[in-house]
């Protein structure tokens, strides 16, 4: 796993336990992102919705996706490991191949899953430390509704 992204794994771990969610709520939270970043890859590159695009846009949805994900395979005891295999993988988002090969593939890898929700984010981004950087500020948001 990539060391610089331990510390918001960690948070991901605190703030799911403080929340009390169980795996319905995570499940449901995860398909609701998921729901919401289809609908921007819609608007952003498909030209198919009359919504206008959200603040988050495409990235933070892939991070709403990945938080959900992560704190889902975690409320399972499964370990994320992240993994190099996937960084050979990298289609521009607007083709949407990742989108069917993570329907066609990851069939309960949760380590897939979240390997090609990152990798999409890099490829979208051209850049893997905005990813950090966009986690912690969702993770402090995150953070303020529960106090």
């Amino acid at each position: 796993m990539r060391d610089d992204l331990q510390p918001l794994l960690e948070r991901i771990d605190s703030l799911a336990a403080r929340a009390k969610e169980d795996e319905q709520s995570l499940l449901l939270s995860f398909l609701s992102e998921f729901g919401e970043l289809a609908e921007e890859i819609k608007i952003k590159y498909m030209n198919k919705s009359t919504k206008v695009p959200g603040p988050d846009g495409v990235a933070g949805e892939l991070v709403d996706v990945f938080i959900c994900l992560y704190a889902l395979a975690k409320a399972r005891d499964i370990r994320f490991q992240f993994t190099n295999l996937l960084l050979k993988f990298s289609p521009p988002i607007a083709n949407m191949e990742w989108v069917y090969y993570f329907m066609k593939y990851s069939n309960g890898s949760y380590n897939l899953a979240l390997n090609l929700i990152y990798n999409a984010y890099v490829y979208e981004n051209s850049s893997d430390s905005s990813f950090e950087q966009y986690m912690s500020a969702k993770l402090d948001k995150w953070e303020s509704k529960l106090k």
